[in-house]
């Protein structure tokens, strides 16, 4: 029977206490180990296998690994520490309010990485994740990621938005935040996604994925080919407990089968053919269109078609001359485009009318001037009639 001495070391905000438990450690001749019993009931609380592995609490009496752990979950109400599991303390520097840190050393060079939980103040404690900047005897360390009293995640900072629970901030050689997933399909939303509160499944979310025929479904031609692997699809659940795998806006990514829609915006599609592609209904209160107008009808030099062409034109076509037939136009219209033709079409009809006006105006002189010739010749008929 040998005896060891264990001082165990408290620290707590009313001082340090030291205890010295004296251990009966009982040797087992047939394999190098040692245990520590409890005097009343015979419970392993410290133990030792021949590989060197240690078990303390009650509940593993061979360790698993090579420090194995067990306790309560529960705190003491009274001191509101844990009374089970493990615990680190570390006394305050003056400096650096450390209430534990754990390190992390591969046997190669200094600390690498560690883990500390620092004096927030008022009894509070910030969780951080520090690594080492430098290489051998360079021992600056700066925390990478911070956590806060209150549940709030920073990375890249030490002060997280008070309204975020996650905060990041990129660096000139990293971006804030980056997303991917191992599986290149539709279905494989490997993005963010959205929550609102009271519902376990996701509002709406976020992802990046591999459409190579931009159908909004994942197939064959998805999975084995690549061409497109950064197509960014916004999704909504369509009813509670459902949702939709066909994105309802998606911001096309390099395709090597069609590069010239690159970056383009689909809202209603999948495949959008346009700058923006809208497959829908859309409001706006103002659009404006840059382009040049159709002041040359003005110009001394433009060619102004007659009526009778136009009249001729319609007649043979059964449309506007200028623009193309129904059959033509495919159901596609064009905005600007047309906006901009039946401007020229108004300014034509408006130099018509003007030319109308003229021509009305000097007509209704030429009827004035017939109607005082009437008149005079009427007079002179009147003057010869009662000469007789």
């Amino acid at each position: 029977m040998k005896t060891y001495k264990i001082y165990t070391y408290l620290f707590s905000f009313w001082g340090l206490f030291i205890f010295n438990i004296s251990l009966s450690a009982q040797l087992d001749n047939t394999r190098d180990n040692w245990e520590q019993h409890s005097s009343d009931n015979n419970v392993t609380y410290l133990n030792t296998d021949n590989n060197k592995r240690v078990s303390i609490g009650s509940n593993f009496a061979s360790p698993y690994a090579d420090l194995t752990i067990s306790g309560n979950q529960a705190y003491d109400p009274d001191t509101g520490l844990p009374n089970g599991g493990l615990m680190i303390m570390q006394q305050s520097d003056g400096t650096n309010h450390y209430s534990g840190r754990i390190g992390f050393h591969s046997g190669y060079g200094n600390w690498g990485a560690s883990i500390i939980s620092r004096h927030a103040g008022a009894g509070r404690y910030n969780f951080e994740f520090v690594t080492k900047h430098g290489f051998w005897d360079d021992y600056s360390e700066s925390t990478k990621m911070f956590l806060t009293p209150d549940g709030n995640l920073g990375i890249g900072t030490t002060n997280p938005f008070i309204l975020s629970r996650l905060h990041v901030v990129g660096s000139p050689t990293a971006n804030s935040m980056g997303l991917s997933n191992t599986w290149p399909a539709v279905l494989a939303r490997g993005g963010v996604s959205f929550g609102a509160a009271g519902n376990d499944n996701p509002g709406c979310w976020i992802s990046s994925y591999n459409d190579i025929n931009h159908d909004g479904v994942i197939d064959s031609l998805d999975i084995y080919n690549l061409a497109n692997s950064s197509t960014i699809g916004f999704y909504t659940d369509r009813a509670a407990g459902g949702g939709g795998a066909t994105p309802h806006m998606v911001i096309m990514g390099w395709d090597q089968n069609n590069p010239l829609n690159f970056g383009y915006v689909g809202l209603g599609t999948t495949n959008p053919q346009y700058r923006l592609d809208v497959c829908g209904e859309m409001r706006v209160k103002e659009i404006f269109f840059e382009d040049a107008w159709c002041d040359f009808v003005f110009y001394d030099d433009y060619q102004l078609p007659s009526l009778e062409k136009e009249a001729e034109h319609i007649q043979d076509k059964r449309h506007l001359l200028g623009f193309e037939s129904e059959q033509a136009m495919e159901g596609q219209i064009k905005v600007l485009d047309v906006t901009k033709r039946q401007q020229q079409k108004l300014e034509e009809a408006y130099l018509h009318l003007i030319e109308l006006n003229e021509e009305n105006k000097f007509l209704k002189n030429e009827v004035a001037d017939l109607k005082n010739e009437v008149q005079e010749i009427k007079s002179l008929l009147l003057k010869l009639s009662t000469q007789k």
